[in-house]
């Protein structure tokens, strides 16, 4: 199997013996068998565990490969995973630009602001206000536009 790569401006081929794969068994211990309380979502590539809750827990070492043994990665690694939660945030408005993901990886930006739940989560901030509403107090029109084509 080769694999392109860009490195500075050239294109290479990587022969890879075999392709990257990951055990079932490995997945399902990363999840505790897949525990509903390890999943944040389900997306078009099916569900999507545990980042968000790890990190908003104070456990964000926890999803660090344990196989990398460089000591420095923590501190990367929870940068970036910070990084990544504010990108994927339920509001657009509250995601950052592109040239503010820079900066923040580029540590340019000294106070990054804490990501709010992600919009692929099965839960919401609204789920802990609004527990005590009705459905009719908690939905709202959207103020879309509807146009419908009629014949003459």
């Amino acid at each position: 199997m080769e694999v392109l790569a860009m490195s500075n401006g050239y294109e290479d081929k990587i022969a890879l013996s075999e392709p990257a794969s990951i055990l079932f068994t490995d997945i399902k211990e990363a999840t505790s068998n897949f525990s509903h309380e390890n999943k944040l979502g389900e997306g078009g590539f099916g569900p999507v565990y545990k980042a968000y809750e790890l990190w908003k827990d104070g456990k964000s070492m926890e999803f660090m490969d344990p196989l990398m043994d460089d000591t420095n990665s923590g501190c990367k690694l929870l940068q970036c995973m910070q990084v990544a939660l504010l990108c994927v945030q339920e509001k657009w408005e509250d995601r950052p630009t592109m040239l503010e993901v820079y900066s923040m990886l580029k540590n340019e930006i000294e106070d990054v602001s804490k990501p709010k739940r992600p919009a692929f989560s099965t839960k919401t901030d609204m789920d802990e206000e609004n527990h005590h509403k009705s459905r009719e107090e908690i939905c709202s029109s959207n103020f879309a536009t509807m146009s419908q084509v009629m014949p003459r």
